[in-house]
């Protein structure tokens, strides 16, 4: 009874938002059918927002307006817009299917377009207010990297890039940057860096060729140099020895720190400046999660030691990415003898330093190889494991399905959101440049996303109904109107590119019709047109009916 009494609640707090977010598409979408048709003198019947049975209606003119029951479409009613139809020929002049061809196309055109100018708009007094972007800060850098060797820290901030000392170019997001390195593509680029402690600094780098593994870039490629990133690891920690400082003041493996005396931390990198320079006695606040139970906890605790040196070996504490928060059950780990809380040590003969190590490893094995060959710690104890891995069929985390060798371990690794930074355009043409700039890349991104998903390059499992699309309105109201807005800029431009398919009874479909009647001089039979749109509601209502099974999946699966 609780669980649905909580169902209950969760729902309602996503109504109002997905409401207000689709009635408001919708509304955009059916007034660019309903201001082209008037335009060309079609008379418009009826203009309803919800589908169903009418709640509201009043008539203004000749065209009834109305908001039926479910919020979740809408149509426009254009007098004669059914063909065969019998209509007085003193009315003809207001029906849509008398009207030329290319009037017809430009009314079904509407709707779609209409929805991308809505977004583009919105796009724009988001850019005005104010817009959160990946800030220029230089990710975590490892030690053994080519960008290491050039000059580059963890934790640096871009302030400008140049490819001669007379011309820098002020940088304010990560974009910008990658931008400007994706043109500079074996040329010099010379960087001025701010440093953690403030310091600046001058860095130069030649950017390479290299291959983008971004699921949706719409470029393979990008100039960059091995080790260049701003991609960070969150504070999740790994306990090397029961007997070290850190598990005697309460610490343990998988800890998420979240705070060192009060202050927030979102990286490892934050996690060590601020317990290096903070004096003790103080406190940390962590998340710990209990992974059998699936329950997490907030834990204080009060610490009286400092770090001597640069790193918390002194205190027994190291990333938490090569100890193991889980063994999946019946995989080759388990079945060779790994535990949830081993410390991942060598791998064929080579000392661990990072996850990457282990992923390539295993995901470039070899049917003929005689198995992995580990070293673990557990318990004090250095344990030899050889494992087989298997090939399977997966699903990475941004819905990129592939076939290739596992073992089935999952670390203590948590990586982190790139820092942002709020981009305030202001009233201006920058604005409106941005705005544009948006919706090109959210529509690029969505017609190449369709384009995988038919390659099945990406999961169908990421095809979202009502529910995730409720769930994510939910949430981003929560947030603020600029995610708000996002949000709804995302659906007005899927809207516009789903209208376009080919796929009958949906606007690409009128399009298809219209454009074959206007090569062969005549329109398709009655008989042809009724038996496609009756496939394309099997394709739309199969579409829909598979688009809620994933929403439940992901809603009642674990």
């Amino acid at each position: 009874m609780d669980m649905i009494l909580n169902w209950l609640q969760v729902g309602a707090g996503w109504i109002l938002p997905f409401v207000i977010l689709i009635s408001l598409t919708v509304f955009i979408h059916e007034l660019g059918h309903f201001l082209v048709a008037k335009y060309f003198g079609v008379r418009v019947e009826v203009f309803s927002i919800g589908i169903g049975k009418k709640i509201w209606k009043r008539k203004w003119g000749e065209t009834e307006y109305a908001l039926s029951l479910l919020p979740i479409g809408g149509y426009v009613k254009m007098f004669g817009d059914v063909m065969g139809e019998d209509i007085d020929p003193a009315q003809k002049q207001f029906s849509f299917v008398h009207k030329p061809v290319l009037q017809r196309i430009a009314v079904v055109l509407a709707g779609p377009l209409m929805n991308l100018l809505f977004a583009i708009v919105l796009f724009i007094f988001i850019a005005m207010g104010g817009e959160d972007q990946k800030a220029p800060i230089i990710g975590d850098i490892a030690d053994s990297s080519e960008a290491y060797a050039l000059g580059f820290r963890s934790g640096d901030m871009v302030v400008s890039v140049s490819k001669d000392a007379n011309s820098l170019e002020n940088v304010k997001t990560w974009n910008e940057l990658q931008r400007f390195l994706n043109g500079s593509i074996g040329q010099e680029v010379l960087f001025k860096l701010k440093r953690l402690d403030q310091s600046e600094q001058t860095v130069k780098m030649i950017p390479q060729e290299m291959p983008d593994h971004g699921l949706l870039s719409l470029s393979k490629t990008m100039g960059s140099v091995p080790g260049f990133t701003n991609l960070a690891s969150g504070p999740v920690i790994g306990i090397k020895a029961n007997n070290s400082w850190a598990y005697q003041m309460g610490l343990r493996t998988g800890d998420f720190i979240t705070k060192v005396n009060g202050k927030d931390v979102k990286y490892w990198r934050q996690v060590q400046d601020q317990m290096l320079h903070t004096e003790v006695p103080y406190q940390l606040e962590v998340l710990r999660t209990d992974i059998a139970a699936d329950k997490f906890e907030k834990v204080q605790l009060d610490i009286n030691v400092k770090p001597t040196g640069a790193d918390f070996l002194s205190l027994g504490i190291e990333k938490g990415e090569l100890y193991l928060a889980r063994v999946m059950p019946g995989t080759p780990a388990e079945q060779a003898g790994l535990m949830a809380g081993d410390r991942l040590l060598e791998l064929q003969g080579q000392t661990i330093t990072n996850w990457e190590i282990i992923q390539n490893t295993v995901k470039n094995y070899k049917k003929e190889d005689s198995g992995l060959h580990f070293k673990v710690l557990r318990e004090g104890e250095v344990k030899s494991l050889t494992i087989i891995p298997v090939m399977t069929s997966t699903t990475s985390s941004q819905g990129l399905r592939e076939d290739r060798y596992t073992i089935g371990i999952i670390p203590w690794l948590s990586p982190s959101v790139p820092e942002m930074t709020t981009i305030q355009y202001g009233f201006s043409v920058a604005a409106l440049q941005r705005g544009i700039e948006r919706t090109w890349e959210v529509t690029a991104m969505t017609v190449l996303s369709i384009k995988k998903l038919f390659s099945a390059e990406i999961s169908p499992k990421n095809i979202s109904g009502i529910i995730s699309i409720g769930q994510v309105a939910s949430e981003t109201f929560k947030i603020g109107w600029g995610q708000f807005f996002s949000m709804m800029s995302v659906i007005s431009i899927n809207l516009f590119i789903l209208n376009l398919l080919p796929i009958p009874v949906l606007d690409g479909g009128h399009m298809v019709f219209y454009t074959i009647e206007l090569v062969k001089g005549s329109p398709l039979s009655l008989r042809k047109i009724e038996l496609a749109q009756r496939f394309g509601i099997v394709v739309l209502m199969s579409l829909m009916v598979f688009a809620l099974f994933n929403d439940f999946s992901r809603v009642f699966g674990h």
